[in-house]
């Protein structure tokens, strides 16, 4: 038997993380679509990673006024690739994919259904071209 999950187009599915809430000036860059600024939630284009960085706020720590992320990176062989992305800024801030967003997905029962991602937690702010080498070495 299977189990059936239906294309949801708001609903994220997959991985999903939340950065500190204690960031300003957030940005969400989703690999191949450049720099962006999110407001809000919002839903990206399919993509093979996205990144989320922010300027830490926050009067009691040294690392005030520094940039610190996190991005997802979605393995080619999980259901839906490349994913669509969500991400919210404000309130409690995440950062998720959303392989249901284009398509339903008949899980079956046997054998295990397997997906694989890499996360990268990094100081300053995510660039461009180290993220998509970080990907490259990733889906090697």
């Amino acid at each position: 038997k299977n189990h059936q999950r239906d294309r949801d187009p708001a609903a994220p599915a997959g991985q999903s993380l939340r950065p500190l809430r204690r960031q300003h000036q957030r940005k969400i860059r989703p690999a191949d679509t450049g720099h962006r600024a999110a407001e809000g939630a919002k839903a990206l284009d399919p993509a093979t990673w996205c990144d989320y960085s922010g300027q830490v706020d926050d009067d009691d720590t040294e690392s005030r006024g520094s940039w610190f992320g996190v991005t997802l990176m979605d393995h080619p062989a999980n259901p839906g690739h490349p994913p669509a992305f969500h991400a919210c800024t404000e309130g409690a801030p995440f950062l998720s994919d959303a392989p249901l967003r284009a398509a339903a997905l008949n899980v079956p029962l046997e054998p295990a259904l397997v997906w694989r991602y890499r996360v990268w937690v990094h100081a300053g702010r995510g660039e461009q071209g180290g993220l998509d080498r970080l990907y490259s070495e990733f889906i090697a």
